[in-house]
């Protein structure tokens, strides 16, 4: 019987460390890969480091996260099912894009679906902006532009420098940890459980071993 309680204590602690998991869509977990992207790393272009970094910060209450590339910032944040980045470009619009559904893994393609402060067509503006995470440590960004009837390509290779940890106090930090918290209490009162009826089964003033004899 008490092996068959462990059994289901420990399916049970999968089950609830698993849920946050399962229950998160394509777009959610892209939103905490960004998130996981919190730091500051550096830009290297053509082989050459550039005078500029890129800095990754979540904030607004772990509702988005600001990229903030050179002096170019761009807001990333989730729209009910959907991911959208809010670019504001050195270019005088502001497009928008959002997260495209993708095969490859670590492969974030976002295009652009509207946009603001565009004067006319011939201005240039960001149609979709790549991201290819390998690592925790490394990344590509590619960001293709539209300029008249032509595209252009700009590619970096991003290395991080400073990583900014979040505070495991943070809202959804504990949403995460609660099932977590359950699991291992659960685990806790059964071990401790077991612990007392093996005691009892062993002390004589429980009159159990009396019993037996009798």
């Amino acid at each position: 019987m008490i092996k068959l309680l462990r059994f289901g204590v420990l399916v049970f602690s999968f089950a609830a460390l698993s849920m946050p998991l399962l229950a998160q869509n394509n777009s959610e977990r892209a939103f905490e890969t960004f998130k996981s992207l919190n730091g500051r790393w550096a830009i290297e272009s053509n082989g050459k480091t550039l005078p500029i970094e890129m800095r990754c910060e979540v904030g607004s209450k772990e509702s988005i996260v600001t990229e903030q590339f050179g002096k170019e910032l761009s807001v990333i944040y989730l729209d009910g099912k959907n991911l959208l980045i809010t670019h504001f470009c050195n270019a005088d619009n502001q497009p928008r894009l959002r997260l495209k559904e993708s095969g490859q893994p670590g492969v974030l393609e976002f295009e652009m679906f509207d946009i603001t402060n565009l004067k006319d067509a011939s201005t240039p503006n960001v149609q979709r902006i790549v991201y290819k995470i390998t690592d925790g440590r490394t990344m590509t960004l590619e960001i293709i532009w539209k300029k008249g009837q032509s595209e252009e390509s700009e590619k970096y290779t991003l290395s991080r420098i400073l990583r900014l940890l979040p505070s495991l106090c943070s809202p959804s930090k504990s949403a995460t940890m609660q099932p977590m918290v359950a699991a291992f209490g659960l685990v806790c009162a059964v071990t401790q459980g077991t612990r007392l009826n093996n005691e009892n089964q062993n002390d004589p003033a429980t009159g159990v071993d009396d019993a037996s004899e009798s």
